[in-house]
């Protein structure tokens, strides 16, 4: 019976020292989770903030490449009006030679 009650008080004591284990550990699990869930918050808002910086970063560049063919655009419109200039300067000097050509012809001819 002695040897029983010896028993007892040691499992009651171990019952007891688990029971405070269990107790810490379950303090430091709540511990380690609270910090990994504000470690959480904390990325996906840093995420978040690349994101949007991101996306500012591609709107700023689309806007910037929208600008440079606009201006592109522009510089063809006046090179093609350039071109459409000199080719009707071209054709006025072609029928100028032409007469010219066909005057000294008829000067040379007159002689």
């Amino acid at each position: 019976v002695k040897c029983l009650e010896i028993k007892n008080d040691q499992l009651a004591k171990e019952k007891l020292s688990l029971q405070n284990q269990i107790q810490d550990n379950k303090i430091e699990y709540e511990k380690i989770r609270s910090e990994l869930e504000a470690n959480n918050k904390h990325l996906k808002l840093t995420l978040n903030t690349i994101q949007q910086r991101e996306q500012m970063e591609t709107t700023a560049k689309f806007q910037d490449i929208e600008q440079e063919n606009k201006r592109l655009q522009d510089r063809i419109g006046e090179s093609m009006q350039q071109i459409s200039q000199l080719q009707i300067e071209h054709d006025h000097l072609t029928i100028v030679k032409e007469r010219e050509f066909s005057l000294n012809e008829r000067i040379v001819n007159l002689q």
